[in-house]
């Protein structure tokens, strides 16, 4: 919320510069081609702020889809897992146990607020307990064909998951949006100063120039909650991981 007050704060703090600048300028500053100049200069900005805005919402939102259906790929595959390694037998129970504690650690690194009961939510350790859990898959007791070909499949799914898992972290570390939002919000900070510059001090004009600059100032506040899909008011539910596995193996 504090960035929406600071976008807020910024072009309503323009268009009372403009305003205050209207009464104190020459009259002939003030004239209807004066006025008329401002607004065509205005208006250009206002395209370009419009256009670039719009296409860094539907990239923002592009990239929240992304990281969410990434999420949602994980648990499915994770939910495959613990069903192979089931079907394994009972001398899977282990490799079990470390894919919950993996899944429990993974959850605390994402969403450090969101309480589970899988084990292992108190470490960061999800990328290692993956390690761990190939090496006690590898490891289990050479069976038939059938537990054999099982055993490779739950390889198989371990080093997908791990890829995916390394995917979005570097997908997380790659995304910074500070200077596109700083330009867009220095567009709208003139067109807010000129807004003022031509505006009659009637309360009319002003509440409509301040709803249209809240609105201007939601628009960049969603470009920000979708950039962090896992943090903020707009974030991916840590139940589409999180409830991947039950709590605990069926006895």
């Amino acid at each position: 919320m504090l960035e929406l007050l600071i976008f807020t704060a910024a072009m309503l703090a323009a268009m009372l510069t403009g305003m205050t600048l209207r009464g104190r300028l020459p009259e002939h500053h003030t004239s209807s081609r004066s006025e008329e100049a401002v607004l065509r200069s205005v208006g250009l900005v206002v395209t370009m702020a419009a256009l670039v805005l719009g296409f860094v919402v539907s990239s923002a939102q592009s990239y929240y889809q992304t990281v969410e259906t990434d999420f949602t790929d994980i648990a499915a595959d994770i939910a495959r897992l613990d069903a192979v390694l089931e079907r394994i037998g009972p001398q899977a129970d282990e490799s079990r146990h470390l894919l919950r504690e993996a899944l429990g650690s993974a959850v605390h690194t994402v969403w450090p607020d969101y309480r589970t009961s899988l084990p292992g939510g108190e470490s960061n350790s999800g990328l290692r307990d993956l390690g761990e859990l190939a090496d006690a898959i590898l490891a289990l007791p050479p069976g038939d064909a059938h537990a054999a070909a099982l055993q490779q499949q739950a390889i198989g799914l371990v080093a997908g998951i791990e890829e995916s898992a390394y995917k979005l972290v570097r997908l997380q570390q790659g995304r910074n949006q500070t200077a596109l939002l700083a330009v867009i919000l220095s567009w709208l900070v003139i067109v807010y100063l000129g807004f003022g510059l031509v505006s009659p001090r009637t309360p009319t004009a002003t509440v409509a120039l301040v709803a249209s600059a809240a609105a201007a100032a939601g628009a960049l506040f969603l470009v920000v909650e979708l950039s962090t899909p896992l943090s903020g008011l707009v974030r991916i539910d840590p139940s589409v991981l999180a409830g991947a596995l039950a709590p605990a193996m069926s006895p």
